[in-house]
């Protein structure tokens, strides 16, 4: 698990904004727009789910995934919560590749020389408008794919507006939910903190009110607020 310090998923997309400066392609802020990404996809699971999600950023040198995320759940016996881990591999589309949505998937992160297990969630992020194929089609076009692991769509709903859409388009196709990006991280209240998680089998809580960390620092990326 490594560093056993964990954001709220919710506060790394509000920290994108505001932390990161707009038309930045470093090699930092590209990890950074990871965990933005992956944020918006757990604002809307946490929506679904009505439970909250952390999440931070993977070293590069373990190559993969991008993004490990957590959800705490409670157990029945007064023992520590249990903790349901999720690895998030994101990739970006963008439109001017000239290829469609599924062939674009099926060249990158679901090629052959992949090897991603069934707990490894495949983010596949469109980042310009597009065209996205009706159910029939990504069942028909994927059908060959060998790989199991879950492949999320997410995209913007609205030409101006901040809605998104995540639908999951592999190994089984579902709507999941359209939201108001803004509006549903206000709704949720999830948008500070941080915990900190060791393996330990009681149900200790040890709280530091006046300890404050950013969402991006374990990049080298200063907080601006």
């Amino acid at each position: 698990m490594g560093d056993g310090r964990w954001y709220s998923a919710s506060n790394a997309v509000l920290h994108f904004r505001g932390d990161i400066t707009p038309g930045d392609t470093s090699k930092l802020a590209r990890k950074a727009e990871e965990l933005c990404i992956a944020g918006t996809m757990l604002v809307g699971m946490q929506e679904v789910e009505q439970r909250q999600y952390w999440l931070k950023a993977v070293p590069d040198d373990e190559h993969s995934p991008d993004v490990r995320s957590i959800t705490l759940i409670e157990r029945e016996d007064g023992r520590a919560s249990d903790g349901q881990f999720q690895d998030v591999e994101v990739v970006t589309y963008e439109h001017s590749s000239g290829e469609s949505l599924i062939e674009f998937l099926l060249r990158t992160k679901l090629s052959e020389n992949k090897a991603y297990d069934e707990q490894t969630v495949i983010l596949f992020y469109v980042k310009e408008a597009a065209t996205c194929p009706p159910p029939r089609e990504w069942m028909s076009g994927l059908s060959g794919c060998k790989h199991k692991c879950p492949v999320m769509l997410l995209g913007n709903a609205h030409p101006t507006e901040p809605i998104y859409t995540l639908k999951q388009v592999h190994p089984v196709y579902k709507e999941i939910i359209t939201f108001n990006l803004p509006e549903t991280i206000a709704k949720q209240g999830y948008t500070t903190g941080t915990i900190n998680l060791t393996w330990n089998p009681n149900k200790k809580e040890v709280h530091h009110e006046n300890e404050i960390h950013c969402p991006f620092e374990s990049l080298g990326i200063a907080c601006k607020g």
